[in-house]
Formats: structure tokens, sequence, C-alpha cells
């Protein structure tokens, strides 16, 4: 969707035909003005309200309307108001200043008769609010009867029912009786009618559901159960019954349900335009299931039926009121919403090139820092393989090995030593040996190096022999040949505090049989290009 059309671009009528609008573009400045002109508009709604911060108080509702309440003595009484705005209240009912319930409802049971004063306080975090109430304890209470009845009477729309429900107070042991037009009508404590969509009466309810009379007519009015008069006048299409002549009073004639026809002649003439009015006798025009006539008279559509014409037609002038503010508003704001749109693109074009350009920016920020990294690992590649070769030109060997060494020898010997190897193809390695045999009496630890022809760390692994020999005058100095399966040689030099037996003996001497194995070991070049970013352009 365009952001011209948006709804927020809704401008009340008043305010904007009422001034001239005049804008001049001459400098950049009132190009962002504009811009920030349409972000505003883009983001208003009329429908939307600023909140504030309005203290509301509690509301009390009581559910009795004069505010007395009477009660038998002996029997609790209960007083169930209706509350809003009560978030984290506090209530109160209190009775000759003293408390006598904290709960929003309140049951109690007074000892004496008389009239008594409950004050309901509710108390907020903002507002409080009271309500006075008289309680009357009688000997014998009364029922008392609250029925809500409009003005004009009760309206009913034809097909459905109505209950009538009254609030009884007092009504222990009641008996209940419900007459109509002084004929009884129903004895239980709520009362049912019932029209069909003629207006007919066709059925009472008792409470409960429970159904005391049922009520039918074929479509011109003719009693199909034969009760119709018995307990209420009111029969088809509420035409009062004639028990006498079989007939109904349809006001200015009467209506002879058996014939299908009016009594006496329409005072009312037809027209050739409606050719079945022109029989003076005829009821609803023949078409009795969908008009009904009130007054002998003029038929009129069915309760049912002029409530969905009524329902249309009020559907018919909704949508047209909804075509007319449409096209009342698309008129109004056509110019100005081609003038935004014009000027809006123009801004959002603005803003898409400064964001790409930030965006290409970024990108290429991010992507030198990558090449950079890459390049830098790229040196530290070459810078390691320097080193490697000067360690090599100067120690003559492809694999050095640096590692703490221990031995014990006493005719029998036992060495072992653990430590790094480094090779010419930059693996580093975390190595272990372990190593038997005989020599002099002796017991030392120390530091051991070893330089080895063999090309990497995999070949120093497995079996191996040496022969070598220290003396020890307080410090021991060794040495040690040893020798590979494969026929390559190495040199292993060691210094450390050492002992040897007898003490008038300054050296020893040893032969050994040894295995050594890898714990772990990695390969500096692979490493390094595992650090690199793969989707970097080619390095600076």
């Amino acid at each position: 969707m365009p952001l011209y059309s948006y709804p927020c671009w809704r401008l009340k009528r008043d305010t904007f035909f009422k001034g001239l609008l005049v804008i001049k573009i001459i400098t950049m400045k009132k190009y962002l003005l504009l811009f920030s002109l349409a972000v505003f508009l883009f983001s208003c709604n009329i429908d939307e309200e600023i909140s504030q911060n309005v203290t509301v108080p509690p509301v009390i509702e009581l559910d009795s309307e004069d505010g007395i309440y009477v009660v038998k003595i002996g029997k609790e009484v209960v007083i169930a108001p209706t509350y809003q705005n009560v978030d984290y209240a506090v209530y109160s009912w209190k009775c000759n200043g003293r408390i006598i319930s904290d709960e929003p409802q309140l049951k109690y049971m007074f000892d004496e008769c008389g009239s008594y004063y409950v004050t309901l306080r509710v108390d907020t975090r903002d507002a409080s609010a009271e309500e006075e109430i008289r309680v009357d304890v009688n000997e014998l209470a009364p029922p008392v009867i609250s029925l809500v009845t409009p003005v004009m009477g009760f309206k009913v729309l034809a097909g459905r029912e109505y209950i009538l429900t009254p609030d009884i107070q007092n009504a222990e042991g009641a008996a209940y009786l419900w007459t109509l037009d002084g004929k009884e009508v129903g004895t239980e404590n709520t009362y049912t009618f019932k029209q069909d969509e003629l207006g007919s009466s066709v059925r009472l309810v008792q409470s409960g559901g429970k159904s005391q009379t049922l009520y039918g007519y074929d479509e011109f009015g003719n009693d199909r159960y034969g009760n119709q008069g018995e307990l209420q006048p009111f029969g088809y299409t509420g035409y009062q019954r004639d028990k006498t002549a079989g007939s109904y009073f349809a006001q200015t004639r009467e209506y002879l349900p058996g014939t299908g026809r009016f009594a006496g002649e329409d005072i009312n003439k037809g027209t050739i335009m409606k050719p079945g009015s022109l029989n003076d006798y005829s009821y609803c025009l023949g078409n009795p299931l969908i008009l009904v006539d009130k007054n002998g008279r003029s038929p009129v559509p069915s309760p049912a039926d002029a409530q969905r014409m009524m329902w249309d037609y009020c559907i018919d002038q909704y949508h047209d009121a909804l075509d007319a503010i449409k096209d009342e508003w698309d008129s109004r704001v056509e110019d100005l919403s081609e003038y935004i749109k014009t000027e809006a693109r123009s801004a959002m074009d603005s803003v898409e090139k400064m964001v790409d350009s930030v965006a290409e920016a970024v990108d290429s920020a991010i992507n030198t820092g990558k090449k950079t990294w890459n390049t830098f690992l790229d040196a530290r590649k070459s810078i390691h393989k320097l080193d490697l070769k000067i360690i090599k030109a100067i120690t003559g060997a492809e694999t050095i090995n640096i590692s703490l060494s221990g031995n014990m020898a006493c005719v029998l010997a036992l060495s072992g030593s653990r430590g790094f190897t480094i090779d010419s193809q930059g693996n580093i390695a975390y190595q272990y040996a372990l190593n038997a045999g005989g020599g002099l009496p002796s017991l030392g630890v120390g530091l051991s190096i070893m330089r080895s022809s063999e090309p990497t760390y995999s070949e120093l692994e497995g079996w191996a022999a040496m022969i070598g020999g220290s003396v020890a005058p307080g410090m021991g100095f060794g040495y040690d040949k040893v020798l590979m399966p494969n026929g390559h040689t190495a040199s292993t030099y060691t210094i450390g505090p050492e002992l040897n037996l007898p003490f008038t003996l300054f050296f020893e001497q040893h032969g050994e049989i040894g295995y050594t194995m890898t714990i772990w070991h990695f390969n500096v070049y692979d490493l390094l290009d595992s650090l690199k970013f793969k989707d970097a352009e080619e390095c600076l």
C-alpha cells in the first residue's frame, strides 16, 4: 500500500478547508521540513485519544432500589452490591460505630427487632465511596415484589419469548398467582409469554420450562387445538376471540376464520393497482402467511417480515451513508493526496539513497575488517614458517621436544617424560613416554630437550631404544641417544637435580627401551585457516 493512502490522512473538514495552504519549496531545509510534516501526518490517527491519569472513585450499586432491606428476626440478611472501579479495594460494613464485616457482600443476623443503619465504605488507592443502608428487622417480614415495568408497557418481538422474573424478598413458603385479563395463567414465580411470527400466542410456559398451555392455528386462524380463550382471550394475530360466535374481533369488523374472510365490508376501497384489494371481504389479499390485518382495514407485513424489511432498510441506509461520506472525503482530499504523494515519494527516495549509502559504507567497512583479519592470519602463518626455518637452521632438527622427565635406577632402571613437541610442518603435540631397562644407581628429575631428524611428531610415536648417562656433581647433566625402528635417531639433553649412588660416583650409565604416545595435537596452519572469514573478498 502506498504511503499516501493510509487511513491516518483524516483531517477535520472544518479545520482544513477554512484556511489557505500555500507551500513554497526553495531550499533543502524546507524539503526536510516537509518530510517531517509527512512523517507526522502518517503517524497520526484522529481516533486515538491521549490518556491521562484521572482519579476515578469507586461506584456502589445496591441490589435494592430504595436501599431498604426487610428481614425476619433470626434470619440472615444478605446484601450483595455490585461495584465499579474497585481495583485493590478495601471494604468495611459499619453499624452503630462497629465494623461488622470486611467482605464485598454482607451476611449478618440481627438479634433484636428494629431499624438498623449500616454504612458501606469502599476505599481504593485514590478515592473512596460510601452508601447508607437501612435494615428493618421485624417479627414477621412481608414479601416485597420488585419488577421494573416500562411506562409504555412491555414490547415483545413476534416469535420471541418474554420471561417476567420479579425480585421477591421474604418469599419463603410463598404461593404465586399470575392472571391475564382477570384469568389465572400461572402459579410459578416466573411467567413466560410467546407469540408466533404473525403475532399469535402459541404457548404459556411455567417456571422451569414446563409448558402450561399450547395454542395452534392454520394460516387463516382456525383453532387447531380447540382451546383458544380458556386461559386468555387473545389468539390469532392478537385478535380477541369471541367464543360464542367463533369469530375474532378485528376492531372495525369481525373476522371469520372458517371462511377466511371478514363478515363486513372494508371501508377502505381497493385500487386497480392491487387487484386483490378490490374484494371488500378478503383477508390479507389472500396471503395470510406474509401479511396481517391488525384493524380490519389495511393489511401490513407480518411482524417478522416487518422486522426483516426494517433491518434491510437500515442496512441499506447505513451503506448509502458510508458511500456518501467516502465520496465526499475522496473529493476533498484528492488534491492534497496527490501533492503529498509526490513530495513524500521524493523525500522517501532521498532517505532510501541515504540509507543505501550508509549500508554500503557499513558493508564495505565490515568487509575491509574481514580482509584485514585474513591478511593478519596469513602473515602469522608466514611468520610461523619463518620461525620454524630459523629453529631448524640453528638446531639442525626437524622436530623439537621439550619435556619434564624423571628417572630412577638400581640395576633396574625406570624413567618417563611428558611435554610438548613442535615439528617443521606446524604441528604442536602433547606427548608422554615411558621407558624401562637397566643402569647404575641414580635418582633424579630434570628438563629434557630432544632434537630429532623425524619430519613430524607422529614419527616419534611407538617403540624406541635409548642409551645414555649423566654426571651429577650436585646438578645432573645427561645425554641420551635415541634409536628409532625406521633408522632415524634423536638426541636428548637433560638438566636437573640428580643423586648418584654410591656417593663416591659422580656419573651413571643406563640403557632402556621406551614407548611414546600422543595425548592431543593441532596444526597451527589449520587453526589459522579456521579463523579466517570465508565470505570476505580477496585479501588486501
